[in-house]
């Protein structure tokens, strides 16, 4: 079995485990809610066999490669080739912005590889060396970096904290983009198990490297940005989750199908906040059809 380095041990990234905190008062539910590994106890267990199986499935696809998006060195996106111009199926990994890399997911491309559509993963600086809003500036530049190389739009997808940083992206205002593309860069999102409202992690101990306030906080919530009308979305999570991260993802979707956004909710029975990403690497599961529908129903001018 590979070692895995457990990044989100690491001092320097500033993440404390809130089961060893002390926790501040009239907070520790939102404490325990908010903190998965916690509501996971065998989660190592779950990343070590991410990492293997994204080593295994690394081996058998060769072809891959590295496209460097900026000036920093988590700023690269790992493209798994498919069939020629295929869709494009972009994912940024989670973490709480500061821990997990792209790599330890790679085996997420597995059920959308084996229907003939390239997959990428996207890296970005962790808090708290960035900030959440200098990492959606990262993404939004691999994202253009990537439309560039492969002539054509992108999906987004993330899970947890890049279940954010899609939805943020989904969300940019593209218009300068598009223009000099020829093409809108994004033509659909699945965020998974994502939050979309910050301001309840002010009360948590991941907030230590992330700093935010309450004006940041809600600056950053993309649950209170404007919807992106006229796209199409999936919201992904897993049926076993906490309630908080479930009604994250219901407000989400209430919120853009009200204000014009062809967007549904996808609860994965049975999973957590991490098993949710197992089904990525079965070709029929829900979620791996979800990746598809969104690649066959492009909203106009995609």
């Amino acid at each position: 079995m590979i070692q895995l380095r457990d990044n989100c041990a690491r001092s320097e990234a500033g993440y404390s485990d809130p089961m060893h905190a002390e926790p501040m008062n009239n907070t520790i539910d939102l404490q325990h809610l908010y903190f998965n590994r916690g509501l996971v106890p065998d989660h190592l267990a779950i990343f070590a066999r991410w990492a293997d199986q994204s080593a295994t499935l690394r081996a058998a696809n060769p072809g891959m490669t590295t496209l460097t998006t900026g000036p920093k060195p988590r700023q690269k996106v790992d493209i798994f080739p498919g069939a020629p111009n295929s869709p494009v199926f972009l994912f940024v990994h989670g973490g709480y912005w500061q821990a997990m890399d792209r790599e330890t997911h790679h085996f997420a491309a597995q059920g959308l590889l084996s229907h003939g559509m390239t997959v990428a993963f996207a890296g970005y600086t962790l808090a708290p060396e960035a900030s959440i809003g200098q990492i959606l500036s990262e993404i939004r530049a691999s994202v253009i970096a990537l439309c560039q190389h492969l002539n054509r739009p992108i999906i987004i997808s993330g899970h947890s904290a890049g279940g954010h940083i899609a939805s943020a992206i989904l969300a940019s205002d593209w218009s300068t983009t598009t223009a000099a593309l020829g093409f809108h860069p994004v033509s659909g999102g699945l965020p998974i198990s994502g939050v979309f409202e910050l301001e309840p992690l002010l009360a948590t101990t991941m907030n230590q490297a992330l700093k935010l306030d309450v004006a940041s906080a809600r600056s950053l919530s993309t649950r209170l940005w404007p919807a992106p009308a006229g796209q199409r979305a999936i919201v992904a999570v897993g049926g076993d989750e906490s309630s908080e991260f479930l009604r994250q993802t219901r407000g989400l979707v209430a919120a853009w199908m009200t204000s014009g956004v062809d967007c549904t909710e996808l609860v994965v029975p049975g999973t957590n906040h991490f098993t949710v990403l197992d089904h990525f690497s079965d070709p029929g599961s829900a979620l791996t059809r979800a990746a598809l529908a969104l690649a066959t129903q492009m909203p106009a001018g995609a």
